[in-house]
């Protein structure tokens, strides 16, 4: 037998013929850069065929269904953005377009940021996911049974903490009128101890961004910036609503409204928390379902060790819950796991008035979607519609179409209902011709609740006006005691003055909540 390399013996068309091996591997070589060209050709084509059928899908949609200003869709195939396109309005009245770039306000979308944050401060040794927090807060103590002794930031992070405070929640989305200092002490007195299974909430990623800081020195928003933003240069991300709106694309909030849409209050730096903090695109949002889907890497760099990624997304407690479409059966570090169509379905939502993000992707098939839009009651399901849609469009090979689509269908008939329920709602108590009992600056004045914080009253003439915080509003007379008032929390809410027996007015209820006149 010879000691040489033998030539490769090939066969085609019936013949037999010796290739020499320099010659087989740069036909090989050949071969292959013909394939990979192929291929590359192949994925433009496929590219241009998605983005006309994505694009023509979309403006018959808005057209069927005008329920938002803007949408931004954003789709990953593998580790590679296939599509990303704006459509309608960021801005309607300066009619400034949707851009893939443009931000939005992405809710609780943001807590996939911050548990990924905590972990990673974990593997730097400046964390520790699975001690009690009593190590970072040995003065906190809660009612019984709850125990800083048993409780975990893990326990945080998946909503099994049993801890439920309502005012802390309220205060960091709402008025900002919170700290660190606050939380402890709302934590300490309002707490409200219920059995430690899974109940979602905010309240976790606050108390956890807490410890974060305790710990490491370093806020959750320098946390997530110096870890995840920084690294992968997205640069329509950020933890804070100011820099957005110095960004020049950015998307205002809108409600729905009488057909039309009114222009909401944008979100403050004070009520961009742990929990739902964050503005991001429908490119950016992209990325880092990229990072996720593909071992952690973006562009050829280790974001997150592959290990640490696989504990983000593995399950850690069991939830059974439908949200639209999607079965959701457990939930791990910031993610809900679930299914769609029986198959492996991992995604983060949020909503905030005049927001609502969908960011999901399908890790067996490698297929990723993102879709915002800056409307949140009409719009409220339209992000997984478009979603499902799209889905069902590159795995099923389902045509993407509005007509004769039952869930286009669904929703219509969902819109009837609500509008009903609306014109229902709103014929209300409100009795035009009220008048209070007494001047505007008989109203005056600071109105404090220890646990949800300080409501000021002004007058501008005859007209009163509550602050709350970041929220503001007009006050219009319901009953003489009664005004209404709406933050843009609720369409309509009630506050009520409380009057003494000398006629002097000594506190106010909202929310079923008592304030005492300072």
């Amino acid at each position: 037998m010879s000691k040489t390399t033998p030539a490769r013996v090939v066969e085609r068309h019936g013949l037999r013929k010796r290739i020499p091996p320099t010659r087989l591997c740069l036909c090989l070589l050949i071969t292959a850069a013909l394939i990979v060209g192929g291929l590359a050709n192949g994925q433009v084509r496929k590219s241009k065929s998605l983005d006309r059928n994505i694009t023509h899908y979309i403006a018959e949609l808005t057209r069927k269904l005008p329920v938002t200003p803007g949408l931004a869709v954003a789709i990953v195939q593998g580790d590679k953005i296939v599509f990303a396109k704006g459509f309608g309005y960021r801005d309607l009245k300066a009619k400034l377009p949707v851009t893939p770039q443009t931000q939005f306000y992405i809710a609780s979308t943001t807590k996939s940021f911050t548990a990924t944050a905590a972990k990673l401060l974990a593997d730097e040794g400046k964390f520790d996911l699975d001690v009690p927090i009593k190590k970072y807060f040995p003065n906190l103590v809660l009612k019984s049974p709850l125990s800083v002794e048993q409780i975990t930031v893990r326990d945080l992070l998946t909503h099994r903490s049993g801890i439920v405070n309502e005012a802390i929640n309220f205060r960091a989305a709402f008025t900002g009128q919170i700290d660190n200092v606050i939380v402890l002490e709302l934590l300490g007195n309002y707490t409200k101890p219920v059995s430690p299974e899974f109940r979602y909430s905010n309240i976790g990623y606050i108390v956890c961004a807490a410890a974060m800081e305790k710990s490491a020195g370093e806020t959750w928003q320098q946390i997530v910036e110096r870890k995840i933003i920084a690294p992968m240069n997205l640069r329509s991300t950020s933890a804070f609503a100011s820099k957005a709106r110095t960004s020049g694309d950015f998307a205002l909030p809108y409600l729905a409204e009488n057909g039309d849409f009114a222009e909401l209050p944008y979100k403050a730096d004070s009520t961009m928390h742990a929990a739902g903090g964050m503005v991001s695109s429908a490119e950016d949002l992209a990325k880092w379902l990229v990072v996720n889907m593909n071992g952690g890497k973006f562009e050829g760099k280790q974001i997150i060790p592959a290990a640490s990624l696989e504990e983000i997304l593995a399950p850690q407690i069991n939830q059974k819950r439908e949200f639209y479409k999607f079965k959701r059966y457990g939930y791990s570090l910031g993610w809900n796991i679930g299914s769609y169509n029986g198959e492996k379905f991992i995604h983060c939502f949020g909503e905030f008035p005049g927001f609502r993000p969908h960011v999901s992707f399908m890790p067996e098939h490698k297929i990723a979607v993102v879709v915002l839009v800056n409307e949140s009651t009409n719009a409220f399901s339209l992000p997984d519609l478009v979603a499902a849609d799209i889905y069902d469009f590159l795995i099923r090979g389902k045509a993407l179409q509005v007509e004769a689509n039952p869930r286009v269908d669904e929703y219509i008939a969902g819109l009837q209902k609500e509008r009903e329920k609306k014109s229902i709602t709103q014929a209300g108590d409100k009795n035009p011709k009220a008048i209070p009992s007494f001047e505007p600056r008989m109203y005056i004045g600071k109105y404090e609740n220890p646990e949800w914080g300080e409501i000021i009253i002004a007058a501008d003439g005859k007209n009163l006006h509550a602050t709350f915080g970041s929220l503001s509003s007009a006050l219009s007379p319901l009953t003489r005691e009664a005004f209404e008032v709406n933050f843009l929390v609720a369409p309509v809410a009630k506050l009520t003055f409380k009057i003494d027996s000398n006629s002097s007015v000594t506190g106010l209820s909202f929310m079923g909540q008592p304030f005492s006149k300072l």
